[in-house]
């Protein structure tokens, strides 16, 4: 089926989560051929989340990385990536720790 889905993972500074959770998505079967991928990443200090995220293939559509400059903080965040809706339609968020 043809059809365009964004997903956004929103993550902090947990590498290892961004790995697993992005891994979890890849492997999943899609009923749909366009899938967009979104990673959010807040500012934290560290650079594990972004590296995982940066480095990670998707391989079943467009992919991005957002990294905030910024510490947002998880409310904030969240909101931040809600407001992709504006730019995308509908989002499924997932979090890092899903």
């Amino acid at each position: 089926m043809q059809g365009e889905i964004t997903i956004v993972v929103v993550g902090y500074n947990r590498g290892d989560a961004i790995e697993r959770v992005l891994h979890s998505l890849a492997r999943a079967q899609y009923d749909y051929t366009d899938i967009r991928l979104v990673v959010s990443i807040d500012c934290s200090g560290k650079e594990d989340a972004a590296r995982a995220a940066e480095r990670f293939c998707w391989e079943h559509g467009e992919y991005q990385v957002i990294r905030h400059p910024k510490r947002l903080g998880l409310r904030k965040h969240i909101i931040s990536c809600g407001d992709l809706t504006g730019k995308y339609g509908a989002v499924m968020v997932f979090g890092e720790d899903l």
